[in-house]
C-alpha cells in the first residue's frame, strides 16, 4: 500500500525488483499518474462551490473509475455531481483497493496461475462496461455513433 494509483503499483514494483534509479522511478510513476491531472480539472468544475479542502480531497482520491462513475452520474441529473456522492465513490474505491490489495499480498502465491481464471481480462470487461454505462447515458455519444456509422 505504498501508492493508491493501481498502474503505478506495478511498475513500482518491477522497477524496485530490478533495482531502478529512484529518480527512474519516481517520474515513471509520475507519468502514468498525469492523467489524474486532467481528470482532477475536469471534475474541479462541477465543485466550484465547495472548499479548496473538499477540492483536494476529491482530488486526492480520484480514480479513473470514480471518474467514470461521476461523468456517468452527472448525464443522469442535469451536469450536476454532489460532493457526498462523489467523495463516497472515492472512499469506497479507496476502502476496496486496499482491501484487496492486502488480500492479494496474503493469499497471492496460493493462486499459481491467474490467467487461467481469467482475471488479466477483469479490468478491461469492467471498463467495457463503464464505456457502456457512458454510451447509453451521454446522448451526444449515441448521436456521435449515429454519425460516424451512417455518415
Amino acid at each position: 500500500l505504498i501508492v493508491y494509483a493501481g498502474s503505478a503499483q506495478f511498475i513500482m514494483v518491477s522497477m524496485l525488483a530490478t533495482h531502478s534509479p529512484i529518480m527512474s522511478i519516481v517520474l515513471s510513476v509520475f507519468l502514468v499518474n498525469s492523467r489524474i491531472i486532467l481528470m482532477s480539472m475536469t471534475t474541479a468544475s462541477y465543485f466550484k462551490n465547495e472548499s479548496l479542502m473538499k477540492n483536494i480531497l476529491l482530488g486526492t482520491l480520484l480514480t479513473d473509475e470514480s471518474f467514470a462513475l461521476g461523468m456517468n452520474k452527472q448525464n443522469y441529473t442535469e451536469g450536476k455531481l454532489n460532493f457526498s456522492w462523489f467523495n463516497a465513490s472515492n472512499l469506497l474505491a479507496y476502502l476496496v483497493w486496499a482491501l484487496a490489495s492486502a488480500i492479494g499480498a496474503l493469499l497471492g502465491n496460493l493462486l499459481a496461475n491467474p490467467e487461467k481464471l481469467g482475471l488479466g481480462f477483469a479490468v478491461i470487461a469492467m471498463f467495457i462496461g463503464y464505456f457502456y454505462l457512458q454510451l447509453i447515458s451521454d446522448k451526444t455519444l449515441v448521436l456521435l455513433l449515429q454519425l460516424v456509422m451512417f455518415g
